[in-house]
């Protein structure tokens, strides 16, 4: 299922015949009514500069208490922010200046089909031996 905050793009999605719930995300009753629990996969491509009255460490709390089952990525905006997503449980953080949107669905699809955790390691790895001015 789609969560939208767009109303543009849910009444497209809708037209489409796809699943999809409008809400808004800085609220946990939205990620309840949206029926969660049961996730296997909870996906936020959104980075905080966008997100209004959130962010992506809220959300990853948010999905871990809601879906503790669930595989959650969340996008983190700087490698500092990445690598403490990371330390507060995420199983991936894309980093949209590293990450097209063909690698985002390529490690989505290994991941669920392999697992995460060595996708995760290897990330993380990668993201420590960046030197970045803005890190």
């Amino acid at each position: 299922m789609y969560h939208f905050f767009n109303p543009q793009v849910h009444a497209e999605l809708k037209r489409r015949g796809i699943a999809c719930f409008y809400g808004d995300l800085a609220h946990m009753d939205t990620l309840h009514h949206a029926h969660i629990h049961d996730a296997d996969l909870i996906l936020s491509t959104i980075p905080d500069s966008i997100l209004r009255g959130t962010g992506n460490r809220r959300l990853l709390q948010q999905a871990r208490r809601l879906s503790p089952g669930a595989k959650v990525i969340v996008t983190g905006e700087r490698v500092r922010q990445a690598l403490e997503l990371y330390e507060r449980g995420a199983d991936y953080v894309f980093v949209p200046h590293l990450h097209s949107a063909r690698q985002r669905t390529q490690i989505v699809e290994d991941g669920l089909r392999e697992g995460f955790a060595g996708i995760r390691s290897a990330h993380i790895t990668e993201l420590r031996q960046r030197d970045e001015v803005l890190s």
